[in-house]
């Protein structure tokens, strides 16, 4: 199932030489995590908007769930798809529930109901409600306040979710840490998010599907690995930085590497690796660790294997082959 179907998709102003975004088609999956990146002025935030027509198409059709958003009134549109900006645009003067309950407030919820919904939320999100519930957002840091963003946009439990930029406001650690905060979020609620971003790091970090822009129109579109080994074009290798090994190793997992589990590393380990764990993070705690390999668990916590430095450093060889 595809969530928002792209056909054909332009954007011009009349002011302007050359369309902002020029006869896109794409299709974005449903529950999916999908990044559109470029530089700036390549279009891709005037791409997103036109799914919840903050920004009105000139030619082609955004299909969302099914329906031509043209044919939509265009605020049931928007109640019904959650959007999450760089600067939050939370309201000064509304406490942090009031900000959550916002849309579920206009929709004419039973108070009660969104109350509930309000501290189910910020629960979610990691905000206490005995806590954080009574504050304003002046009370807040601003990783508190796009935490709020967050919850005030899924408020309503949309399907889709828009967001344009949202960690851009914030230092280096909290924004890492609200990326590890809304990949497991992520996890939980399944939603289909389009994520615009500038920066490399944090596309190739959450996107399931990533898709390259370039002066309005979309360069390439596939899985993060493909378009680091394969880009399309000059313009792609050179904007994701194509033979960058350690990007490469942060999308593949330790399970690409698993060995036959030998007894005396189960016996001397002082660590021990997930399945999921990325490459990048297994190097850095095998360099870290006094043993050769360490153990390698599955979700269950049961040991399947061992992990060393000779094969992430095989794999190593192997992706560097494929990204040349």
């Amino acid at each position: 199932m595809n969530a928002i179907i792209f056909d054909h998709v332009s954007k011009r102003y009349a002011e302007a030489g050359a369309p902002a975004v020029d006869d896109v088609s794409l299709e974005i999956p449903d529950g999916k995590i999908v990044v559109i990146l470029g530089t700036s002025g390549s279009g891709k935030t005037t791409l997103m908007k036109m799914v919840n027509r903050l920004i009105e198409l000139s030619l082609g059709r955004v299909i969302v769930e099914g329906q031509d958003v043209q044919t939509l009134p265009v605020n049931d549109l928007r109640r019904r798809i959650g959007y999450v900006i760089q600067h939050i645009g939370l309201f000064p003067h509304w406490t942090v529930a009031q900000n959550i309950a916002t849309v579920p407030t206009i929709l004419g919820w039973e108070a009660r109901r969104v109350q509930q919904r309000v501290e189910e939320l910020m629960d979610l999100v990691g905000l206490t409600p005995a806590e954080y519930r009574g504050r304003y957002p002046a009370q807040l840091s601003g990783g508190q306040q796009q935490r709020v963003g967050i919850a005030r946009a899924l408020a309503a439990d949309p399907d889709i979710l828009l967001m344009d930029e949202p960690f851009g406001a914030v230092d280096a650690i909290t924004r890492s840490r609200l990326q590890e905060e809304f990949l497991a979020l992520q996890q939980r609620t399944h939603k289909t998010v389009l994520f615009v971003t500038h920066d490399v790091e944090e596309a190739l970090q959450l996107a399931d599907k990533l898709v390259i822009m370039d002066r309005g129109r979309v360069i390439q579109y596939d899985s993060s690995f493909n378009i680091i080994t394969q880009p399309a074009n000059d313009f792609v290798a050179q904007l994701i930085g194509a033979r960058h090994l350690m990007r490469l190793l942060r999308l593949v997992t330790v399970r690409n590497i698993v060995q036959p589990l030998q007894p005396a590393t189960a016996a001397q380990a002082d660590d021990t690796l997930s399945l999921d764990d990325s490459m990048s993070d297994a190097l850095t705690r095998l360099l870290r660790s006094a043993c050769d390999a360490l153990p390698v668990a599955d979700a269950a916590g049961a040991l399947v294997g061992q992990a060393d430095l000779a094969a992430v450093r095989a794999h190593l060889r192997r992706s560097d082959s494929l990204a040349r």
